[in-house]
């Protein structure tokens, strides 16, 4: 009974779409199209804050996360932050990644009160 259950559980992930992992390729710009890099990547899967993803951006500006224990229903976050450029925020779930894990990230200059940020 157990094994028909699992299965009937992998089967339905897999016809979802999802299997369980979150991949994710991504490229971080500025306004004008240029590819920023250096920039700090956080990525969290769930409400809670946790497991997170910390990374720089390459010096194309490109950034992947590759997870094998993302849930398939959690909401994604991406937020992206450079001294100089800027910063940005991505609200998405795990179930739009798997249809599309191409992103692009263009920083928004900080404000004045959000400086300290940098």
């Amino acid at each position: 009974m157990r094994i028909a259950v699992a299965s009937l559980l992998v089967a339905s992930a897999l016809l979802a779409g999802c299997d369980g992992g979150l991949h994710i390729a991504g490229q971080v710009v500025r306004p004008e199209g240029q590819p920023v890099a250096d920039a700090k990547v956080t990525v969290t899967v769930d409400e809670d804050g946790a497991p997170r993803e910390d990374l720089q951006t390459r010096a194309d500006g490109r950034f992947a996360v590759d997870r094998v224990d993302c849930p398939c229903d959690f909401p994604v976050r991406i937020e992206v932050f450079h001294p100089q450029y800027g910063h940005a925020k991505l609200d998405t779930t795990h179930r739009a990644l798997e249809r599309d894990p191409n992103i692009s990230l263009t920083l928004q200059p900080y404000a004045r009160a959000e400086k300290g940020h940098e």
